[in-house]
């Protein structure tokens, strides 16, 4: 079973005037009140008395505030520490820097030396500085930082959203910083919120809060100095009141309007403060729609250049393959040529019934064609076995047959691996591409010199034959 809430515990004290219920209440929040005494007051003695004072006021007021709708004053937190900071303002004396002097003492003794340092420069201006805040600004740091709440704590006392929350302390934290720095105390928001988060709250003394419970609860008699703080307090909270009160109606009588004007007003008011509630996540929405519609722009941007670039690949793709058809298309006419001639010197050679009748001429341009079209044939080999092997070429021939790239060893001529070589020394392709084998052995022609064959793969990746000439 869940505890209640100060707002249930306010109404139950204020319905049937239970002691346990207001006895709850100052177990919650009397540290609060009383080291927010303590700051001002400077001794534990003042610092009792405002705070039996401030609960004296909480029984009194139990009523009204029981009253008022729970989101108003779900934060008995925030109006105690208010209520608190006033009291202690109308009890502040001449001796109140003596005493805070020996409560800085007190707190050297205690206080991480890092921390210590930030909090005694602080200390003093604290209490000014958060009276300067808004009323919601003020109750969300007295909640996340003096009771040490979390995030998702301190929005569902306020009922605000978490991220909403986190927001308002980080500018809360900022305005801390700023009028202390109008003072000359420098330090970091991060600092500041250490420091008050460790030593803004210290545990009041021991006793106290039965003697408030007491006092407060049960309507006791308390000294004349409580009573008069307590209703000098009083005082200047219904001055607060009024003056906010008489500023309202200022406003409303200058625009001349009446009770259903009022009416709409507040009606208006509320609508503001609601659409400002929704304002943090909406914003938060729109910047997570701003990052996804820059994202998407990127993303448009980034296809429009790849579809610019596959548009140029796909018409430079079209122009290779067009070339490459009349590639095939030269490279079988050349083909048909070569079977027609070696065809027609094969025919020679039978009617004659010996090679020796065919002219030195004729043998030699047999050997060139044999060699040209075992070569054309191994580069074909080639080109089919390097995608296999992540465009590697083979290192010995051998390893067209095993991988099935090559059907034989033996080709037209008599020919075979061991009358080739790969990456010939000093072999130079003039289309600029790579030399990757040749014939071994020069073949002569019958004029004296000789000639070599060598294949070619070139930078289009196309198979190609040169045949050049060598000296004897």
């Amino acid at each position: 079973m869940s505890e209640p809430t100060d707002h249930e515990l306010l109404a139950d004290y204020a319905r049937t005037g239970s002691e346990p219920a207001f006895a709850q209440l100052v177990a919650r929040h009397i540290n609060l009140v009383h080291s927010a005494a303590a700051r001002h007051a400077g001794g534990e003695e003042p610092a009792g008395e405002i705070t039996q004072a401030v609960f004296l006021i909480l029984a009194r007021k139990a009523g009204s505030l029981a009253k008022a709708r729970p989101g108003r004053h779900a934060a008995l937190a925030g109006w105690l520490y208010q209520t608190a900071r006033l009291t202690a303002a109308n009890a502040l004396k001449a001796e109140t820097r003596r005493q805070f002097r020996d409560h800085q003492a007190y707190m050297q003794s205690q206080e991480n030396q890092a921390d210590a340092a930030v909090w005694r420069e602080i200390a003093p201006l604290l209490d000014d500085a958060m009276g300067k805040l808004g009323e919601t600004d003020r109750n969300v740091l007295v909640l996340r930082f003096f009771e040490g709440r979390t995030n998702a704590e301190t929005a569902a006392a306020l009922g605000l959203a978490e991220g909403a929350v986190q927001k308002r302390v980080q500018r809360a934290l900022e305005k801390l910083r700023a009028s202390f720095a109008q003072q000359g105390v420098t330090h970091t928001a991060q600092a500041i919120a250490g420091s008050v988060n460790r030593y803004a709250v210290l545990a009041a003394p021991a006793g106290l809060m039965t003697l408030i419970c007491a006092n407060a609860a049960k309507g006791a008699v308390v000294t004349t100095a409580i009573t008069a703080l307590a209703n000098g307090t009083l005082k200047t909270i219904t001055m607060t009141a009024i003056q906010k009160t008489l500023i309202t109606a200022t406003l409303i009588a200058s625009v001349g309007a009446g009770i259903y004007e009022a009416k709409e007003i507040a009606q208006t008011r509320a609508e503001v403060r609601t659409l400002q509630q929704q304002q943090t996540p909406l914003a938060e929405q729109i910047q997570q729609l701003q990052a996804e519609r820059d994202k998407a722009t990127k993303q448009i941007a980034w296809l429009k250049e790849e579809q610019a670039k596959n548009e140029k690949t796909n018409l430079e793709l079209l122009k290779l393959r067009g070339e490459i058809g009349m590639l095939h298309q030269q490279t079988n006419e050349v083909g048909n040529l070569r079977q027609a001639n070696q065809k027609l010197l094969t025919q020679i050679a039978e009617q004659t019934n010996s090679t020796n009748l065919v002219s030195a001429e004729d043998q030699f341009i047999l050997r060139q064609t044999h060699a040209v079209d075992a070569i054309t044939i191994l580069l074909n080999a080639f080109k089919s076995y390097a995608p296999k092997h992540e465009g590697q070429y083979p290192e010995r021939l051998e390893q067209l047959t095993a991988s099935g790239d090559l059907g034989t060893n033996k080709f037209a001529g008599n020919l075979g691996f061991e009358d080739f070589e790969l990456n010939p020394a000093g072999a130079v392709d003039p289309e600029g591409g790579k030399v990757i084998l040749g014939i071994r052995v020069p073949i002569k022609r019958p004029r004296g010199d000789s000639v070599l064959v060598w294949g070619c793969i070139n930078s289009a990746g196309l198979p190609h034959t040169e045949t050049v000439s060598v000296s004897p």
